[in-house]
């Protein structure tokens, strides 16, 4: 017969027990952070529809209707167009990514509230990963006039972008897009940068010519790539000049279906923009740098409406073509990043599109005043080289407070053809003197010294002496 079973009493866990649980609780809320963390928020966006008329009633006027908590900066943008990056809609309310508009000063600026706005979702097609802009005349350059093409002028429109953070951060703007064959007369599409259409910098690729190519002759037509910052509304139109950087080519090295990657490093610290170009799968080129002034990554130009220090994306115009030509920009991708930290700047120009010529600029830090008295010297650019090093002779006496220098005092600066020479060899020895060593012979050629012996005492025996017999009676 089997005995009954009891319920076992509770037993209180050990603390081995309690220990483990909390270590496996705590690994499982770090996993569920880190999948939400690299999930990361949604992305906002908004319907066309619940977009108002008028861009002075948006939630961030006058650069977007999404509300500023929605339009936080972000460095670390990539946008492929795949309608499912939130922010603006286009066409049939598929997201295009970004997340606000340039606003354009002559149409801002109009008592009409159906003309002020800049954004025209319906000439955006997000479709097959590619972002189409149907282009309009309006473009941003110099001020607006009232006759002939200035009347076009601070009226571009569907200038997107993103708000970012380049308060002493350094930060690259890429895109890849490809400017159709029928572009012409100054029609242009590319990146931008800047606060407002009055201030800003941009890298484009251009149609400057007032024809395309002819289709009989097969003659191409002109093409270029163009960096160029305008500041007040003025700017130097001059080829390469210190406000531009332009390389010329043709429609026979860009095609319209040709490829053109544009990249754009933009420093607050040595308020520089440098500006790169990759056409198809070609090498990539420096084309040059242009100064821009502090406000354009400061905020302090920006008008209040982003909680950002600076603005940037793509833009698309047709420029002086006629109002009927149909010319869509097709961009195959966007993005922001930090952009790669290096010894100096580099500048370039030239003709040759798989080539550039550099030159090695020293930059230069921002200091305030309160230690610009203590900050150290900037280092010096390496010089050529010059023959081989040479150790000195003695060695300099080290400085308390050692700075970093292409050259030890009193030697040739180092260059990269050089090669250390080795020290010279050490002197031998010198010869040492024998030292006298003593003698380990025990004897002696001289005789030893007489020994002392303390007097000797003359000894007493005593006599025995035999009694004698008595005499005989």
């Amino acid at each position: 017969m089997r005995s009954p079973s009891f319920a076992q009493p509770y037993r209180a866990p050990s603390w081995s027990s309690r220990a483990r649980t909390r270590v496996v609780a705590a690994t499982s809320a770090a996993a569920v952070a880190l999948t939400l963390a690299a999930a990361g928020p949604p992305a906002a966006a908004m319907p066309v529809a619940d977009v108002p008329v008028d861009p002075l009633t948006w939630a961030s006027t006058p650069y977007s209707p999404l509300t500023p908590t929605e339009l936080a900066p972000d460095n670390d943008v990539a946008l492929e167009f795949d309608g499912t990056g939130g922010g603006l809609h286009g066409a049939g309310d598929i997201d295009t990514g970004f997340s606000l508009v340039q606003p354009a000063s002559a149409k801002i600026s109009s008592t009409d509230p159906a003309q002020r706005s800049a954004y025209l979702p319906q000439n955006l097609t997000v479709a097959g990963g590619n972002l189409t802009v149907a282009t309009t005349k309006g473009i941003a350059f110099a001020v607006y006039g009232p006759n002939g093409n200035d009347a076009t002028r601070n009226k571009q429109d569907n200038t997107l972008g993103v708000p970012l953070d380049t308060d002493d951060k350094k930060v690259r703007l890429s895109t890849t897009l490809q400017l159709p064959t029928s572009a012409n007369n100054a029609a242009q599409a590319g990146l931008w940068f800047g606060p407002n259409d009055d201030n800003f910098v941009k890298l484009a690729v251009t149609a400057p010519s007032t024809s395309t190519a002819a289709p009989t002759t097969g003659a191409p037509a002109e093409r270029q790539i163009q960096l160029l910052v305008e500041t007040n509304g003025v700017t130097n139109t001059n080829a390469n000049s210190p406000s531009q950087k332009v390389f010329s080519t043709n429609t026979n090295t860009i095609t319209g279906t040709t490829p053109v990657t544009l990249t754009m490093d933009v420093d607050p610290v040595t308020d520089t923009a440098t500006a790169f170009y990759r056409i198809g799968t070609g090498a990539e080129v420096n084309l040059g740098t242009v100064a821009v002034p502090a406000n354009f990554t400061d905020g302090s130009a920006l008008l209040g409406g982003v909680e950002a220090s600076g603005l940037g994306g793509i833009y698309a115009t047709k420029r002086n073509m006629a109002e009927s030509a149909n010319v869509p920009v097709v961009f195959e991708r966007f993005a922001t990043t930090a952009a790669p930290s290096a010894v100096g700047n580099l500048t370039g120009g030239g003709d040759d599109p798989t080539a550039a010529q550099l030159a090695w600029v020293a930059p230069r830090t921002r200091t305030s005043p309160a230690t610009a008295s203590t900050a150290p010297p900037p280092r010096p650019s390496p010089p050529p080289a010059t023959g081989s090093v040479v150790r000195p002779s003695s060695p300099a006496p080290r400085s308390p407070t050692p700075t970093r220098s292409w050259a030890r005092p009193g030697t040739t600066p180092w260059s990269p053809s050089t090669r250390r020479v080795p020290p010279p060899p050490r002197p031998p020895p010198l010869p040492r003197s024998p030292r006298p060593r003593a003698s380990r012979s025990r004897r002696s050629t001289s005789p030893p010294p007489p020994r002392l012996l303390p007097p000797a005492t003359p000894r007493t025996r005593a006599r025995r002496t035999r009694p004698r017999p008595a005499p005989a009676g």
